[in-house]
């Protein structure tokens, strides 16, 4: 007459379901080397103005010097942080910190305008 269950029919449903959604959230997240992609590509379509040692330099420049630092570190950078703590906050050579000027003049440091991004890619 009617269709009969199988036992235990909702639990093995209700797990795929669950495996589904935590598969799909997976390949939402990015990986670290993404994140980083992705605070290269903000600094170099940002149309700033990047300071670095007491110098201004566009956009462009900035982020090619930072892919310049970030191929150099090799293995040393593994994640968005590394990136930003080693490589984007500061000067290598004289310990100085890089600023960047905002389109209504003011002066804040990378690191933390760096964060700001990357809190935005977590979201």
């Amino acid at each position: 007459m009617g269709r009969q269950r199988q036992p235990g029919m909702k639990s093995r449903l209700a797990a795929a379901v669950i495996v589904v959604i935590g598969i799909a959230g997976a390949a939402l997240a990015m990986s670290e080397q993404e994140k980083i992609a992705a605070l290269l590509e903000a600094v170099g379509k940002s149309n700033l103005t990047f300071v670095r040692n007491g110098v201004p330099y566009s956009s462009a420049r900035a982020r090619d010097h930072l892919a310049y630092k970030l191929k150099r570190a090799g293995g040393r950078v593994a994640t968005a942080e590394d990136f930003i703590n080693h490589i984007a906050g500061r000067s290598s050579t004289t310990g100085m910190p890089y600023y960047i000027v905002l389109e209504d003049g003011t002066r804040v440091e990378a690191e933390a305008w760096l964060r700001k991004r990357l809190e935005k890619l977590g979201k």
